[in-house]
């Protein structure tokens, strides 16, 4: 679905915009991570049911 979105949106519009792009790839990354962690040390923070 990334793929489709990326190409109806062209390539003009992409370079354009590619530090907001990598910025948030890098902010999805960074909250994976933190998610990550969170459930790694048994005390969990963000509540499992959020996620199924």
């Amino acid at each position: 679905m990334i793929r489709l979105a990326l190409l109806l949106t062209g390539a003009a519009a992409l370079r354009a915009r590619w530090f907001a792009l990598m910025a948030a790839g890098v902010a999805a990354c960074g909250l994976g991570l933190l998610i990550l962690l969170d459930t790694s040390d048994g005390a969990t923070v963000v509540a499992t049911y959020t996620f199924g």
